[in-house]
């Protein structure tokens, strides 16, 4: 049979991409193997299934090779090569779609025929065009960097390394470089910081990473930029103070600061920047304001209008964040009120999911906005059908579960959960630990409120008190405003 890579390749193309694909298999250019062209055609009259039995060895052969004798092997060799052209092809789709790489790879090739004057007008002419665009990211200093070394070596080659010229090009080549590594080494730290934290690992110092870090001191390199009036300041700074907090604690005042670097840069940056600066900055609010005090949920608030005012779901990697922050936003939202946004923002983005998905999500925002509308049959129905997919979307939904049964006076059922709740805590090994305290917290907290208001009794100040002084825990607003209400 085909390869299944092949198949599954074959699977995510659209009619209009297959049908280009025929055309890619058609030309000379691309393939030399006349027969090719049948076996596209009967490989093509499979989709969108691609079914096994009908791109079977045999049933091919007798397709293109009518009433000659089986040879396995002939069909083998005719799908390896069909494979081979099918990646051609992706690569050539990836090429025309990406076109830094297509003008990189054009002025490489006329610098490789000696065309060195040729080469470096594209590639002059195609830097004004990317000034113009202006967008900065890890794409913007990789592109810029390849080009100068290319229009740097081609002034080399022609005799010119003694011009003013050739000069210019190497300080733009050295600065695009740098910017590069700063930008992704950082972003490679942030990510490795997160990972141990989660999974609890001990900071390896004998990385390479880790040992570069130790020893370079970014807040003078960035004092020197911002002194010298580097351009790229502002966003190397973000980069790295997203770094640094996702590995230290962050304060208010630090967030400010990080948040009008944020405000004030957002639209210079790369479609793809712009989500993971999003993504990063929802995180550190999360990991070190909320924490604090749910008063910050404003912050993180101002941040998601700002995230939906730049018509971020236009861009390509606009689903990726989606399917991250868009409950987080939503219940932020909802947590101050802002009901008609809230609404305004599951309405408009709720399409952005892919078609099975969205139906689900759709019960699961319900859920939550017409919990806090004071709806609780509807809400509780809306989760009804709101299909679990692991462990941590259970707690999530049975702690809703909790909060419509106290607000239905369904004290026993709400009882019931918490037990089974703790249960599932002391058994599970899916559950990382700080994700697992927050939770014990909050049914802690849940038991002790439902069973006051069961027996009609007010609450001790001291549970409330605690409450207060145990940091960030599953809907510890909620739980503060209730016992708040119900304290002697």
């Amino acid at each position: 049979m085909l390869n299944p890579n092949t198949i599954d390749v074959l699977k995510h193309l659209d009619k209009k991409q297959l049908k280009r694909l025929g055309d890619f298999i058609n030309s000379p250019f691309h393939n030399s193997i006349e027969i090719m062209s049948k076996i596209y055609d009967e490989v093509a009259k499979t989709y969108p299934d691609f079914p096994e039995e009908k791109l079977s060895y045999e049933r091919m052969f007798k397709k293109i090779y009518k009433g000659k004798t089986y040879k396995e092997q002939t069909i083998r060799n005719l799908y390896s090569e069909f494979s081979r052209l099918v990646r051609d092809f992706i690569t050539q789709l990836e090429i025309e779609r990406n076109k830094d790489f297509y003008y990189m790879f054009q002025v490489e090739g006329i610098s490789n025929v000696q065309c060195y004057d040729y080469a470096n007008k594209i590639i002059r002419e195609n830097t004004k065009k990317e000034n113009k665009r202006a967008l900065i990211g890890p794409d913007y200093f990789f592109y810029n960097f390849r080009m100068e070394s290319n229009f740097n070596s081609n002034l080399a080659f022609a005799n010119k390394s003694h011009t003013k010229e050739y000069f210019t090009s190497l300080d733009s080549k050295t600065d695009n470089l740098i910017s590069f590594f700063f930008k992704v080494l950082f972003n490679f730290a942030t990510t490795y910081k997160i990972l141990d934290k989660i999974n609890k690992r001990k900071e390896d110092e004998s990385k390479m990473i880790n040992s570069f870090l130790s020893t370079f001191d970014v807040d003078e390199f960035l004092s020197k930029l911002k002194k010298n009036g580097n351009e790229f300041t502002d966003y190397l700074k973000i980069e790295y103070l997203l770094y640094k907090y996702s590995a230290s604690e962050m304060s208010a005042e630090q967030y400010y600061e990080l948040k009008k670097l944020i405000f004030d840069n957002i639209d210079k940056f790369e479609d793809f920047e712009k989500i993971h600066i999003f993504y990063a900055a929802f995180d550190v609010i999360k990991l070190w304001l909320l924490p604090i005090d749910d008063k910050y949920n404003i912050e993180f608030f101002e941040l998601a209008k700002l995230f939906c005012s730049i018509k971020i779901e236009e861009y390509e990697s606009f689903e990726e964040i989606l399917v991250f922050e868009f409950r987080s936003i939503l219940k932020t939202a909802v947590a101050l009120k802002e009901f008609e946004w809230a609404e305004n923002f599951l309405n408009k983005y709720i399409n952005c999911f892919k078609t099975e998905q969205r139906q689900h999500e759709m019960d699961y925002s319900q859920g939550i906005l017409n919990f806090y509308k004071g709806s609780f049959e509807k809400s509780l129905e809306h989760f009804n059908k709101f299909p679990i997919n692991h462990i941590r979307e259970k707690i999530d939904v049975q702690i809703y579960y909790i909060m419509n049964y106290f607000e239905l006076k369904a004290y026993e059922p709400a009882l019931s959960l918490i037990a089974s709740l703790r249960q599932l805590l002391r058994e599970s090994k899916e559950i990382p630990q700080m994700y697992y305290k927050s939770v014990e917290n909050s049914l802690k907290f849940f038991k002790e409120l439902i069973t006051a208001k069961e027996k009609g009794a007010k609450l001790d100040y001291a549970i409330f008190k605690e409450a207060k002084e145990s940091g960030k825990f599953h809907q510890r607003q909620y739980i503060l405003e209730k016992f708040e209400s119900e304290v002697k």
